[in-house]
Formats: C-alpha cells, sequence, structure tokens
C-alpha cells in the first residue's frame, strides 16, 4: 500500500427531508461535496437519489475514522447488506432475507420435469434497524478493534439510536458515539463579511490533513537535524531511513519509537488479543495516545512527500488526496465486477443506495446470495 491514511474517511446515513422514510448508505471522503452532489447542486451524486420528489436530502448520521478507502467500502456493503454479509454470525443478525420464487427452469428437451428456483430478497429496512446495525457491526469481530466512531446530525435519530440500543451489550472502549447539537446554517445575509458564522454540522468536520502540520513538523525536527535519538521503548537508535518511526505529537514531549516496539507496548498494556493496537500511554510523558493519529502521520510523512510540503508551507498540493480517495472508490466496482448494467438508465456509478420507499413504491431490491462476502465487498445494484 504506498497511499498515506486518508485524513477522513466514513460511512454515512440519508434521509429525505420530503420522504423521511426514504433513506440511503454511502461513503466518501469528503461529506460536505458528496450531500451536495446528491442534492443535484454539484455534478456526481448517485442515481438513487437524483429524483427531485426525495431532494433534499440530509446527512443524519456517520461512521468515521476509517484507515483506508477499503477499509470504508466494506464496513459500507456490510451496512447496506446486513442480512446478507458474513461479518454477522446468523444468529445474531436483526433481519432475515426473505425467499422469492421464481420461473421454473425447463428442462430444454422437456424430459426432465420443472426445476424450482428460489432468489434471497433484502428486505426493507427501518432507520431502527439501519441504527441497530451499526451498534452491531461495530461489535462483530470483524470491526469491533477498528478506530471508528459516531456522529450524529439530527437529535431525533440520536434518540433513536439511544432507545433501540441493546441495554446490557455496550461498544469497546474508546469508540466515541455524540452528536452534534450546533444548529444548522441559515440563509441569513450578514453585514460583517470579515466575521463569517462559525461552520457547523458537516460543514466544522476536519477532511484535510492540516490539524497535522504541528506533529509533521515535530517529527521532522526531531528526525531530521542530524541528532541520534533513541527508542522510547527498546532504547536502541532510530534510523528513519530504515525502520518506521511514531512520534509522540505532544507540545514538549521528544518521545520517538519503533512502530513495532511501541505497538507491541500497546498490546501489553490493553488488548493483548488485537493485532493492532488502540491506543496507548508515551513512553516518555506517560500522555495516552491515539494509534491512529500516530499511524496517518507516519503514513503521511512516509507516503505522500509533496503533501507534507503543502501542508507545512500552507500551499495546496497539486494532488487532491480526499477527491483521490474518492474517484478510487468509484472505480472499484467496475474494475472487480465490470459494468454489468452498461447502456441501461442505471449505469450511473454509485455509492450506495436507498433503503426503503415510502408506500412501498419505486425500488425493488433483489440481490443473489453471495458465495463469498469478499468476493462482492462492493457490489452496487445499478
Amino acid at each position: 500500500m504506498d497511499k498515506p491514511i486518508p485524513a477522513f474517511y466514513c460511512c454515512y446515513l440519508l434521509r429525505s427531508t420530503k420522504m423521511p422514510a426514504s433513506l440511503y448508505i454511502g461513503s466518501t471522503p469528503n461529506p460536505v461535496r458528496r450531500l451536495k452532489q446528491h442534492n443535484g447542486k454539484t455534478q456526481g451524486g448517485a442515481f438513487r437519489t437524483h429524483k427531485d420528489t426525495h431532494r433534499p436530502w440530509e446527512m443524519i448520521c456517520m461512521v468515521y475514522g476509517f484507515p483506508s478507502n477499503i477499509a470504508a467500502l466494506q464496513f459500507e456493503w456490510a451496512w447496506q447488506n446486513s442480512c446478507f454479509t458474513h461479518h454477522i454470525p446468523d444468529e445474531e443478525r436483526i433481519t432475515k432475507p426473505t425467499r422469492r420464487k421464481l420461473r421454473p427452469k425447463l428442462d430444454p428437451k422437456g424430459i426432465e420435469p420443472p426445476v424450482e428456483r428460489w432468489k434471497l430478497v433484502r428486505p426493507r429496512y427501518t432507520i431502527v434497524q439501519v441504527l441497530q446495525n451499526i451498534h452491531l457491526l461495530l461489535r462483530v469481530k470483524s470491526f469491533q478493534q477498528w478506530p471508528l466512531h459516531v456522529k450524529f446530525f439530527a437529535s431525533d435519530v440520536f434518540k433513536k439510536w439511544e432507545k433501540a440500543k441493546p441495554k446490557k451489550i455496550s461498544l469497546r472502549d474508546g469508540i466515541r458515539v455524540e452528536l452534534d447539537e450546533s444548529k444548522p446554517p441559515t440563509d441569513e445575509v450578514t453585514t460583517d463579511e470579515t466575521c463569517p458564522p462559525p461552520a457547523t454540522g458537516i460543514h466544522a468536520l476536519d477532511v484535510e490533513y492540516t490539524a497535522l502540520k504541528s506533529h509533521l513538523q515535530k517529527s521532522r525536527f526531531i528526525l531530521e537535524n542530524g541528532t541520534m535519538v533513541a527508542c522510547g521503548v527498546c532504547e536502541r537508535s532510530l534510523r528513519p531511513s530504515k525502520a518506521l518511526v511514531l512520534v509522540c505529537p505532544l507540545e514538549g514531549c521528544r518521545s520517538a519509537s519503533h512502530m513495532a516496539c511501541l505497538s507491541t507496548k500497546f498490546l501489553a498494556g490493553g488488548n493483548g488479543n488485537a493485532l493492532v493496537p488502540t491506543n496507548g500511554k508515551c513512553p516518555e510523558c506517560k500522555a495516552t495516545l491515539e494509534w491512529t493519529s500516530l499511524v496517518k502521520e507516519l503514513s503521511l510523512r512516509t507516503r505522500a512527500i509533496e503533501e507534507v510540503e503543502a501542508i507545512i508551507t500552507g500551499k495546496r498540493s497539486k494532488t487532491n488526496l480526499s477527491e483521490a480517495e474518492e474517484d478510487f472508490a468509484e472505480l472499484v466496482p467496475m474494475a472487480i465486477h465490470g459494468d454489468k448494467d452498461s447502456g441501461s438508465d442505471d449505469d450511473v456509478s454509485d455509492d450506495g443506495w436507498i433503503l426503503q420507499e415510502v408506500g412501498g413504491i419505486a425500488e425493488e431490491f433483489e440481490l443473489g446470495f453471495p458465495a463469498e462476502d469478499d468476493a462482492v465487498l462492493t457490489t452496487r445494484p445499478g
């Protein structure tokens, strides 16, 4: 993998403001841009959200913190297809697929009797079931150690989450679930152009690497000033050109460690059964550090030199990593499965689909049972 960990990547849930029972799941590294596309304000978007009868859409919650776009696509598919995904054990599924009878298969020679055929069909999900599936996916082995968090942007949806979540089963420590209570921006024109209103909701999300500027500057100062630096764990000399080195981001702490050494230390102090740590204490300042933050800075420092220079100097990089991640995510289904619906009205690249329609109209959802979950990881019906 030669790309840095994305600055931001999330799986999101949309709700139609005109038809609140209509929901949509997708993924993106830039929620603001993606929502504009769904609402037809900018070019792009998904075919399933193009109807004016459903627009505008609102983003009501998201799961974020994915270490790569592929990881987000894995979670997205499992969330969209919770009744099919192999990540969820059968006995724990909240919804079950139903069977639909198809036309019998006839023997071309007319000798054998017709063979009955059935197709598994995804049921219609309610918003409560969609929220329950978030809680379930964050608890299964496949995702429970991922550095994920949940954010809600609608108080009524958050209340449904609080009411629907299991009372005796909690999420792993470290998974934040929060409600953004900031008021949405208004269309009122302000006379003070020098003091624009503060960003709220998804507009306040940090989807760039700018927050890592001080961390990157500190790493450069410690690792590239010619002074010998010892690992904070094994105390051997650090050689950034030959080994992966993590640096404590806190001001006043000069601790740096081999990634393997710090990982072992974090796992020993936390969940020893996990393969990747979630957090741990700095060997020097003893502050609790998030593993994802440390490796995100490392991946950016070692895999995106131009982006690092742009962040430190304040100039925009020629390569927009956020847009590149989203473009790649759009191409994954076609690269794996081909454009099966080419030439149809639905041959628009899509990152999710509507889960339910009011009155049971407009959309019919059929999906063959997958042989292996990974084989259909990013399949999207046209």
